[in-house]
């Protein structure tokens, strides 16, 4: 099982990918964003982009972790975990917030 620390750095690599892309770098460039994930503090290193691109990449990840927080943050007490948590049910669910479910329910059903 994954403690919350795995799943920052989980969710991390995956917006990195989904922002970035998987393709390698060419040049040789660090660039290092530092902020708050799921009430954690979290980074990011870019390697082989320039200034203009990590600011832009940056932003990109900041508006999904943003919005990955507004779902799954038990630190947010708007998110929809914390509202599911609190109230015991949704209104409306996420997508990410269904799949969610779905995949807890596929591993307690076996």
């Amino acid at each position: 099982m994954l403690n919350r620390r795995d799943m920052c750095k989980l969710g991390g690599a995956a917006i990195a990918v989904a922002v970035l892309g998987a393709g390698g770098c060419t040049t040789v460039a660090d660039q290092v964003w530092g902020g708050e994930v799921f009430g954690a503090s979290g980074s990011i290193k870019l390697q082989g982009v320039s200034t203009v691109q990590a600011r832009d990449l940056f932003h990109e990840a900041q508006t999904e972790i943003a919005r990955l927080d507004s779902i799954f943050s038990l630190h947010n007490p708007a998110s929809e975990i914390s509202r599911l948590n609190q109230d015991g049910g949704l209104e409306q669910a996420s997508p990410e917030m269904i799949v969610h479910h779905a995949v807890d329910l596929k591993n307690i059903l076996g």
